[in-house]
C-alpha cells in the first residue's frame, strides 16, 4: 500500500499516512499511520490538538526496538500499536496523548519517566523490567489496579497494589483505587509518592512493622482518617502536601521532624504530638488549613530547635506561638504572612542569634512576649527588634481575652525550667555585643526612667556568673548625676548592708570607686540546678550535684586563653571531644593524667588525636604516686573541683563539683599544685603515649578490671543499638567473666550464640590476614614476624607490659582493633579491601535437601558461615534467603538475630537456583560476596550459570554437602565462582573452616 505522506522519524524509520478523513456528521478528522522501519523511532507528525483531531498508529513495524523521548507525546495521539521486539521506552513518550489502552510487550527492558496520559485505563508490567518508575502512573487517575507479569521477579502485586520482591516495601497505589487498603505486616516503609493524588480510598491501615514513610507519599490524598503508628521513626519530604484528611490525622511520638514541605498547602485536622517535634523544615506548615474548627490556636513548641524557612508562611490558624530555650535557629521568613495580631512568647531569658530575616513579614500589630527583666535586652537585640511590640509576661499566668488564666504546675514549671536553661546555655559573645551597646545610652542618667533602666540593664548583666560585661556598674555610672549616683549608692547600702561603700564615699567623694562592692545579685535570679553563694569581692562559689558533665562541657566552652586539666582518669568521650574542640581553636591545654590500665590499657580514648595538637601540652604520673586529682582551671579564673571523675562510668555515682570564680588565692593555689605535678611527672609534655604501664601489685590489676567491666555494662546500658550493645556486652564478659556474671547474671545465657559469633570473628580475622598476606605478599620479614605475633595473641590480651587487645572498641572515640594491633599500613588497607559491599547467604529449602535440615548440617554449617562473613561485611550483617521454586528473601542477619537462620527449613519443592540470581539481582551490588548452600542438582545449576558469569565482578562461593560433581562441572571455567565440600566439617577447627570458607574469595579479590 502507498501513502501520500512518507516523513522520517528515526535514523531508520518514517511515519507514513495519508490526508485527513473527516467522521461523517461531525467536526472531527483523523488518520491512519504505519511505522516502517527498524531501531528507534525518535518523533511522530502527530498534532497537538484534541479533540477535532485523531492519529491512530495501528500498525508499526515489529523490528522497532526503541521509543525515545517524547516520540509519541502529542495530544491527537489515541492509540499506538507497540512492536512485540521493543525493548526500551524513554520518557514523556505518551504524557499528552489521548491513548485508552496500551500493551507493553515481553521484551521490554527499560522505561524512562512520566510517560502514560491521564486516559490511560490499565496496565501490565512486563516480566524484564527491573525498574519502573511510579511518576509513569502519576496522571492515570482512571487506573485502579496495577497488574505484573508472573514471570516478574522484582515486584510483587497485592490487591493492585505494586511492592518490591520481599514485600518489605509498599512502592505505589494507583491513583484511581478505591476503598480499603490494608499494607501487610512484613512492610517496612512506604515508598516515595506510594499513595499519590489518592481520591477514592475510604482507609489506609498502617501496620505497626512501618518504621519509614518516603518523600510526598500522601501526597494530594483525600481520606477521612490517617493514623501513623509509632513505630514510624521518620517521613519524608512533603509527605502530606496538599493532602485532604477531613476527620482525624494522627502522627507517630517518634516523628521528631517536620521535613520539607511537610504539611504544604495541607487540609488537616489539628496535628497531635508537636510538642516532640525537634525540626521543622522550610515551608513544612505554610499555607496548612485545620480541616475542623477548632480552639487550638496556640501552637506549643516546646521541644523544637530549628525552624525552617518560611516554616509557616501564610499559616492563619495559629494566633499565638510558644517557643521555649531549647530553640537555637530560626531560618528566613519563617513567620511571613501569618495572622494579623500575631503573639509570639518566648520562655527565654536571653536572645538568640537567628537569622536576621527570621521575622520578615509579620503581619500588623505582632508582640513578642517575653520574660519580666528582659524587654530592654530584646527591644535592642536583632531580629527580635521588629516586632510592632515587646512586652513582659507572668510565667504563672496566660493572658485570655483579658482575663488571668492560672496554669497546671507541670506547664509553670515547664516554663521556668526553660527560662533558667536559657541562662545556662547563654551565648555570651553575642550578649555581650547587645549589652555593650545598650551600655553606652546610660553613660549620662539625668532622668528617673534612665535612671531605672539603666539599674535593670546592670541587674540584667550580673544574673549571669561572671557577668556578661566585668564591673559594667562601675564603667556606666562614673558620669552620673550626683543624685543618681548617691541613689545608687543608697541601695547598695539599704538593700544589700555594704556599709563600706559609704565610708569610701566620704573618704573620697567618688561613688565609683566602691561601686564594683554591690552585688546586684537580683533576688529574683532563676536557677533551678545550682546553689549560688554570693561572696565578698565577687567571688562566687557553686556547688552540683547532678547533671554535672554538662556543666563542665559549659565551662570549658566558655575558655578564652587556656585550660590545666589534672584528673586521675579520663574515659569519657563527651569530655574528650570538648577538649578537642578546644584545642582546635587554640586554646592553650596542659592535661596531666596517671599512666594506668584504665587510662592506657587498651580501652582508652585515643589521646594521641588529642597530643598531636598544636596547643596541647601532655603529661602522665606513674605508680607508685599516682594522681588522685579531679580539677581543671580555666582562664585562671575559674575552678572545677570535686569527686567526679572524667569517667563514663562517674555519671552514675553520687558525685559533687565545686566551680570557684573569681577567688585570686584559690586559682593561685590551684597553679601551684599543679605545676609541682607536672614538675615530678615521668612523662613531660609527650608526643605519643607510651606502650606500656608500670607493673602493679595484683590488687591494683583486679580492681582495673573490675571499673572497666562496670562501665562497659553501663555503656551497653545506655546504647539504643541492639548490635553494638551486644559487642560492649561481649567486651565485658570477656575482660573479667567472673564479674560480670554477678552485675550481669543474664547477659550470657541471653547472648550466647551472638558472644560465640564474636569469639569466633577474633580467630577469623587473624585468619584473614594470614591469607591476604599468603595472596599478596608484599610484606617484609620485619612485618611478617608482626602478623605472625598478633595470630598468636588469645582474645583476652591483659598482659600489664602490654596494652594493645584484639576485642574490638566500639565506643565512640576508642581505637578500632586494627589500630591497636602493630601491622603495616599496607596490611590495613588490604584487609579494609577485602571486606564485601554487601554478603548474602541463600539456602537451598527444595525437597532434596530434606535429609540435611533433619541431620542438623544445613544450621550448622550456615551459623559457621555467618561467623566468618561477619568478619568480612563493610556492614557487619548478611542478607539471609531461601529458594525452591521461587526465592524469598527472609531478613537481614547481625550480631542481635543469630538465631533467625534456623527460621528456614526445608519446604519439599522443585530447586531452582536461577530465582534467587534473579530475585536478588537488583540487591547483589558489585563487590559482594554470595554464598550458596545447596546440593548437586544439575538442572539448578545449569538455569543459574550464565547470570553468575555475567555478575563478573560478585563472587559466588558455592557450598555442598556430599555429592558435587554436576556443580563443579558447570562452573569450572567461571572466575567468579568457586565451590566446596563440608562433608567433615564437624572434625575441622574454626581457623580451618575459615581457610575452607574464604581462601577462594580472598583470591579472587586480590586478583
Amino acid at each position: 500500500m502507498s501513502y501520500k505522506n512518507s516523513i522520517k522519524c528515526g535514523p531508520n524509520v518514517t511515519d507514513n499516512f495519508n490526508d485527513w478523513i473527516r467522521i461523517y456528521n461531525t467536526n472531527n478528522e483523523y488518520r491512519c499511520h504505519r511505522i516502517i522501519g527498524s531501531g528507534v523511532i525518535k518523533s511522530c507528525e502527530a498534532k497537538d490538538l484534541y479533540p477535532g483531531y485523531d492519529d491512530r498508529y495501528d500498525s508499526v513495524d515489529n523490528e522497532i526496538t526503541e521509543f525515545a523521548d517524547n516520540c509519541f507525546n502529542k495530544a491527537s495521539v489515541s492509540f499506538v500499536s507497540v512492536p512485540i521486539k521493543l525493548k526500551k521506552i524513554g520518557s514523556h513518550c505518551f504524557e499528552k496523548s489521548n491513548i485508552t489502552s496500551l500493551t507493553l510487550p515481553d521484551t521490554l527492558e527499560e522505561i524512562g519517566h512520566n510517560n502514560f496520559p491521564k486516559t490511560l485505563n490499565s496496565i501490565s508490567i512486563p516480566p524484564l523490567i527491573k525498574d519502573f518508575p511510579i511518576d509513569n502512573l502519576f496522571k492515570c487517575d482512571k487506573i485502579t489496579e496495577i497488574k505484573l507479569h508472573k514471570d516478574n521477579t522484582t515486584y510483587k502485586v497485592i490487591d493492585g497494589i505494586l511492592y518490591n520482591n520481599d514485600i518489605t516495601e509498599i512502592i505505589y497505589c494507583p491513583n484511581g483505587k478505591v476503598g480499603k487498603v490494608i499494607i501487610p505486616d512484613s512492610v517496612k516503609k512506604i515508598g516515595d509518592y506510594c499513595f499519590y493524588n489518592n481520591k477514592k480510598l475510604t482507609a489506609i491501615i498502617i501496620p505497626t512493622s512501618i518504621i519509614s514513610i518516603g518523600n510526598y507519599a500522601f501526597n494530594g490524598v483525600q481520606i477521612e482518617k490517617l493514623e501513623i503508628p509509632n513505630s514510624v521513626i521518620n517521613i519524608g519530604d512533603g509527605c502530606f502536601w496538599g493532602a485532604k484528611i477531613s476527620k482525624k490525622l494522627k502522627l507517630s511520638s517518634k516523628v521528631s521532624t517536620l521535613p520539607k514541605e511537610c504539611f504544604n498547602y495541607a487540609e488537616v485536622p489539628y496535628v497531635e504530638y508537636t510538642d516532640k517535634i525537634k525540626n521543622i523544615g522550610d515551608y513544612a506548615l505554610s499555607n496548612m488549613k485545620y480541616t475542623q474548627t477548632s480552639n487550638r490556636d496556640i501552637l506549643k513548641l516546646q521541644s523544637t530547635v530549628h525552624i525552617g524557612n518560611d516554616a509557616f508562611y501564610e499559616d492563619k490558624n495559629v494566633r499565638i506561638f510558644e517557643l521555649f530555650s531549647c530553640l537555637e535557629t530560626i531560618s528566613k521568613n519563617a513567620f511571613d504572612k501569618t495572622v494579623k495580631n500575631l503573639v509570639v512568647k518566648f520562655f527565654s531569658f536571653t536572645p538568640i542569634n537567628i537569622e536576621r530575616d527570621a521575622f520578615h513579614g509579620l503581619s500588623e500589630n505582632s508582640t513578642l512576649m517575653v520574660p519580666k527583666g528582659t524587654k530592654l535586652i530584646f527591644e535592642k537585640a536583632l531580629p527580635w527588634s521588629v516586632f510592632d511590640n515587646v512586652d513582659e509576661m507572668d510565667l504563672e499566668s496566660n493572658l485570655v481575652d483579658s482575663q488571668e488564666e492560672v496554669l497546671s504546675v507541670d506547664e509553670y514549671k515547664f516554663r521556668l525550667e526553660s527560662v533558667a536553661n536559657s541562662i545556662y546555655k547563654v551565648d555570651r559573645e553575642y550578649l555581650r555585643n547587645i549589652i555593650q551597646d545598650l551600655s553606652y545610652d546610660y553613660l549620662n542618667v539625668s532622668t528617673d526612667e534612665e535612671y531605672n533602666e539603666a539599674l535593670s540593664l546592670i541587674a540584667y548583666n550580673n544574673r549571669f556568673n561572671p557577668p556578661i560585661l566585668p564591673n559594667l556598674e562601675v564603667v556606666i555610672c562614673r558620669s552620673w548625676e550626683s543624685k543618681y549616683r548617691l541613689r545608687i549608692l543608697g541601695k547598695s547600702i539599704l538593700e544589700y548592708g555594704n556599709v563600706p561603700a559609704l565610708d569610701n564615699f566620704i573618704a573620697n567623694d567618688k561613688v565609683y570607686n566602691d561601686i564594683s562592692s554591690i552585688p546586684f545579685l537580683n533576688t529574683e535570679t532563676i536557677c533551678l540546678e545550682s546553689n549560688l553563694l554570693p561572696l565578698r569581692n565577687n567571688i562566687v562559689v557553686e556547688s552540683y550535684f547532678e547533671n554535672i558533665l554538662s556543666k563542665i562541657q559549659n565551662e570549658l566552652l566558655d575558655a578564652e586563653h587556656d585550660v590545666k586539666i589534672a584528673v586521675s582518669w579520663f574515659t569519657n568521650y563527651d569530655l574528650f571531644k570538648t577538649v578537642n574542640e578546644l584545642a582546635d581553636k587554640g586554646i592553650n591545654i596542659e592535661i596531666v593524667i596517671n599512666n594506668d590500665l584504665i587510662n592506657n590499657g587498651g580501652y582508652c580514648l585515643n589521646f594521641d588525636e588529642l597530643i598531636s595538637k598544636e596547643s596541647v601540652r601532655f603529661y602522665l604520673v606513674e605508680y607508685p604516686h599516682l594522681l588522685h586529682h579531679k580539677f581543671c582551671i580555666i582562664d585562671d579564673k575559674t575552678i572545677i573541683n570535686g569527686s567526679y571523675n572524667w569517667t563514663r562510668f562517674s555519671g552514675s555515682n553520687y558525685e559533687n563539683i565545686v566551680i570557684i570564680r573569681n577567688d585570686v588565692n584559690a586559682v593561685s593555689a590551684f597553679n601551684d599544685e599543679f605545676e609541682r605535678i607536672l614538675h615530678q611527672a615521668e612523662y613531660k609534655n609527650i608526643d605519643k603515649m607510651p606502650d606500656n604501664v608500670p607493673e602493679r601489685p595484683e590488687y591494683d590489676r583486679s580492681a582495673f578490671k573490675q571499673y572497666i567491666t562496670e562501665e562497659l555494662d553501663s555503656a551497653a546500658h545506655e546504647i539504643s543499638n541492639e548490635r553494638d550493645k551486644i559487642t560492649i556486652l561481649h567486651k565485658a564478659s570477656c575482660l573479667n567473666p567472673e564479674y560480670f556474671e554477678k552485675i550481669n547474671p543474664s547477659a550470657k545465657k541471653k547472648f550466647a550464640d551472638a558472644f560465640r559469633v564474636l569469639e569466633d570473628q577474633s580467630t577469623a580475622t587473624k585468619d584473614v590476614i594470614e591469607m591476604i598476606d599468603s595472596c599478596t605478599k608484599v610484606f617484609g620479614n620485619e612485618e611478617q614476624n608482626k602478623i605472625d605475633e598478633i595470630k598468636g595473641k588469645e582474645s583476652e590480651n591483659l598482659e600489664v607490659n602490654n596494652k594493645k587487645t584484639d576485642i574490638i572498641d566500639i565506643i565512640p572515640g576508642s581505637n578500632h582493633s586494627f589500630e591497636n594491633i602493630s601491622v603495616s599500613c599496607q596490611l590495613k588497607e588490604k584487609f579494609e579491601s577485602t571486606k564485601a559491599s554487601s554478603l548474602f547467604l541463600v539456602l537451598d529449602v527444595s525437597g532434596s535437601m530434606d535429609n540435611l535440615y533433619k541431620a542438623g548440617h544445613v544450621h550448622n554449617i550456615a551459623e559457621q558461615v555467618l561467623s566468618v562473613s561477619l568478619t568480612i561485611s563493610e556492614s557487619k550483617e548478611i542478607s539471609l534467603w531461601k529458594f525452591g521454586d521461587r526465592a524469598d528473601f527472609v531478613e537481614n542477619i547481625g550480631l542481635e538475630n543469630i538465631q533467625s537462620v534456623k527460621k528456614v527449613h526445608c519446604e519439599g519443592t522443585g530447586t531452582e537456583l536461577n530465582a534467587f540470581v534473579d530475585a536478588a539481582s537488583s540487591s547483589i551490588n558489585d563487590g559482594s560476596l554470595v554464598i550458596i548452600f545447596t546440593d548437586d542438582d544439575l538442572g539448578s545449576i545449569k538455569k543459574a550459570v550464565l547470570n553468575i558469569k555475567n555478575k563478573s565482578k560478585v563472587f559466588w562461593q558455592i557450598i555442598v554437602y556430599g555429592e558435587h560433581k554436576n556443580i563443579s562441572s558447570e562452573i569450572s571455567d567461571c572466575s567468579n565462582a568457586s565451590l566446596i565440600c563440608m562433608d567433615d566439617y564437624a572434625s575441622k577447627s574454626n581457623s580451618e573452616i575459615n581457610q575452607i570458607l574464604l581462601k577462594d574469595y580472598i583470591s579472587w579479590k586480590n586478583k
